[in-house]
This record gives structure tokens, C-alpha cells and sequence, in this order.
């Protein structure tokens, strides 16, 4: 049994049967790791409000065999400001969406990372944040991770959505 503590950002979760959910979190230190939570829907369960999509948080976990449990979770930032509004949720659920089609497991990225903290930021305090912006950060993200070369990137015919849908495989709803 391996036990582990890091910081990192929820991407998504998946229910499981009873009070149980897999996790999936960007860590800092480990890259995207699943996680499996167990009793976190109960009612007195603190962790759940943690665990909320795009929420950066600390953590501890410990790895047996094959599988990994998220064991203990704090706060870090919940960027209150994405929760009230509809349209920063959208550029919140298609950004997380992206990361993580892009990120590959168990590889640390400490440069997607920082961009990844980056864009919740702003996206947090800007209150003009527009759909150019998430195409910005769309972009710092391919180029960080070696999908897109500068070439690429100053072509005419460059369409940042259009590559992003390239890059994962799937298309992607954009509704603002």
C-alpha cells in the first residue's frame, strides 16, 4: 500500500453503486489520476462539497494493487464566481471536458497545470471573459502539451475549435 498527498483540480465524476463515485482529478504531481470515493454522497460527509467539478483541492489517497482511494480532501479555492454564473459553468464544463480527453494518466504535466490554474482564474474574475478567451486558453493548452506548433497555430486557415475537436477525437458542444 502506497499512501500520497497532492493538490490538484476535479475534472469529472462518475457515480458508483451506493454512496460510492470515481473521481478524476488533475494533480500537480501525478498528472490525471482516477480516484475511487467512497461514502462521499452520505449526508454528514464533508468531502462532498469538495469534490465539486473544478474545484482545487489537497488531497491524500493510498494506492493497493491496481486501484486508488481518495482518502481525505480540503478546500483550497472553489471559484465561487464560475458557480453564479450559467455562461462561466459552459466555458468551465467545455474547458475541464477538453483537459481531460488531452491528458493522458499518470503523467505529471506541471505546465498544463499552471495553465489550467490559470484559466479558472481568470475565468473566476474576469467579468468579460467571452468565448475568445476560452479559445485562447484552448490554444496555450494544445501548444503546452505538443498538440500545436506556432506554425500551425499562424496558418490562415486556423481554427482553434476545429483542431480541438481534431486532437480528442470527438466533437465538441459550445453553447454560450
Amino acid at each position: 500500500m502506497r499512501y500520497r498527498s497532492d493538490v490538484g483540480i476535479i475534472l469529472k465524476k462518475n457515480q458508483l453503486l451506493g454512496d460510492n463515485i470515481l473521481v478524476t482529478i488533475f494533480s500537480l504531481s501525478k498528472g490525471k489520476i482516477i480516484l475511487k470515493a467512497y461514502g462521499v454522497k452520505k449526508m454528514n460527509s464533508k468531502r462532498m462539497a469538495h469534490l465539486e467539478t473544478g474545484n482545487y483541492i489537497s488531497f491524500s489517497s493510498y494506492q493497493k494493487d491496481s486501484y486508488s482511494t481518495l482518502t481525505e480532501t480540503d478546500l483550497i479555492y472553489g471559484y465561487s464566481k464560475i458557480r453564479k454564473s450559467s455562461e462561466k459553468l459552459a466555458y468551465l464544463f467545455t474547458y475541464l471536458f477538453v483537459l481531460n480527453r488531452v491528458l493522458p494518466e499518470d503523467q505529471p504535466e506541471e505546465s498544463l497545470f499552471m495553465n489550467a490554474k490559470a484559466f479558472l482564474k481568470e475565468l473566476n474574475n474576469s467579468s468579460t471573459f467571452v468565448t475568445n478567451d476560452l479559445m485562447r486558453h484552448f490554444d496555450e493548452l494544445l501548444f503546452a502539451a505538443g498538440y500545436l506548433s506556432d506554425e500551425k497555430r499562424s496558418r490562415v486557415d486556423y481554427d482553434t475549435m476545429l483542431f480541438v475537436e481534431e486532437v480528442i477525437g470527438r466533437k465538441v458542444s459550445v453553447s454560450f
